[in-house]
């Protein structure tokens, strides 16, 4: 299967931000906030769905890896995420109900795709991709879980979706390079990256060659930080995680480590870096903070994460595969998680991109398809027998 380029028919705009009395406000608008539809939901309920949708895809992980049939496993995190999707257009007003129900028609008469540029400036943990807009029970009973066709309302698949805290500034050009800083648990990854043939361990170890190779210990990743100055960098981890911490096996990084000691100077004020956290749950953080907050910070443009645990071995082909799609095919970044989402379904629902949809590499030579030569769904193959 190959994945042909979507470009958005029109772009949309959720801004998200604290209501009054427990209630979270959206504000829906073409290219800006407001102007579709304004409304107050209950943030209880949507926090609360949003966890019991992670719930599921956490037992579809399990039942994956244990090499069983994974349909009525699916068939529920869809069901999850049709309770989000309510709790999502559940106003709490009366008038307040009309705006919602007006955003959900005009979605449902507008041609796809339509990116969805999602705006927090809350501290919510919502799995936007795992919002399933239609009826999960239309699923066929034998639904082939490989085709994502048969599984049409997930975010992720029909709209172009991206999540973005509200700090992230704009980027008005595409950029010239990024350099790859690798970060990994040094046993958990020379366990699974040897588990793979010599042509593969080739390809993986090509793309994190820089800065001498995979860095695994706190010293070396800040000393390589900061002598790197003012370049635009890729903070690849591959490692366990909590929601509190990335271990590195002796050493741990937190999200208060990305202010103290990942900052970019102020003297390299055009400097980004985009950040994927290739470990379990690193979408979901800390009771009270996490990773949207701390790659939101100046110089950052937030990360590519996870809502469950993912299988070791599908985690670091997933991650290599998303690497060189987006540093090959020149493609804005929510063009990239598109295409791994529906060339890598169904484990590639356990990924969220929660960073700036249009950045993007300049290259003059953008692809068309992705990717260029034949490449097997990772799901369909050996994915792992524990999480990383």
């Amino acid at each position: 299967m190959t994945y042909s380029y979507r470009t958005p028919e029109k772009k949309v705009t959720v801004t998200v931000t604290d209501g009054h009395d427990g209630a979270l406000k959206l504000a829906w608008g073409i290219n800006k906030p407001g102007g579709l539809g304004t409304y107050l939901v209950s943030k209880q309920e949507v926090l609360s769905d949003a966890e019991k949708v992670r719930t599921e895809l956490g037992n579809f992980v399990i039942a994956k890896m244990s090499s069983q049939n994974v349909s009525s496993a699916l068939r529920q995190v869809a069901r999850g995420g049709h309770f989000l999707y309510n709790s999502l257009f559940r106003a709490l007003e009366v008038g307040g109900q009309s705006e919602a129900e007006r955003v959900q028609r005009w979605l449902a008469q507008r041609d796809l795709p339509i990116l969805l540029n999602i705006n927090v400036d809350t501290y919510t943990r919502i799995p936007w991709g795992l919002v399933y807009e239609a009826d999960p029970e239309q699923i066929a009973n034998d639904a082939n879980t490989k085709d994502f066709a048969n599984y049409p309302g997930f975010w992720c698949l029909k709209y172009l979706i991206s999540c973005l805290h509200h700090r992230v500034r704009d980027i008005n050009e595409r950029r010239a390079k990024f350099h790859i800083f690798s970060v990994v648990h040094r046993k958990e990854y020379d366990k699974v990256h040897g588990s793979l043939n010599l042509q593969q361990q080739g390809s993986i170890a090509d793309l994190l060659k820089e800065f001498g190779g995979e860095i695994d210990n706190k010293q070396d990743l800040y000393k390589k930080w900061v002598d790197a100055g003012g370049v635009d960098r890729i903070l690849m981890f591959y490692c366990h995680a909590n929601g509190a911490a990335l271990g590195l096996g002796k050493d741990s990084v937190s999200p208060e480590d990305f202010g103290r000691y990942l900052s970019i100077e102020s003297r390299y004020p055009d400097a980004i870096t985009l950040t994927f956290l290739n470990g379990c749950a690193t979408a979901i953080g800390a009771a009270d903070r996490g990773y949207l907050e701390a790659t939101g910070q100046r110089g950052f443009v937030g990360f590519v994460g996870t809502e469950a645990k993912i299988p070791n071995l599908y985690a670091l082909r997933f991650g290599a595969e998303f690497l060189r799609c987006f540093l090959e095919a020149g493609w804005p970044l929510v063009n990239v998680m598109d295409a791994m989402w529906r060339l890598h379904w169904p484990l590639s629902l356990v990924y969220s991109l929660n960073g700036y949809a249009d950045l993007q590499l300049k290259r003059a030579d953008v692809a068309k398809e992705w990717p260029p030569t034949k490449l097997k769904n990772f799901s369909d193959d050996d994915i792992g027998i524990s999480a990383i």
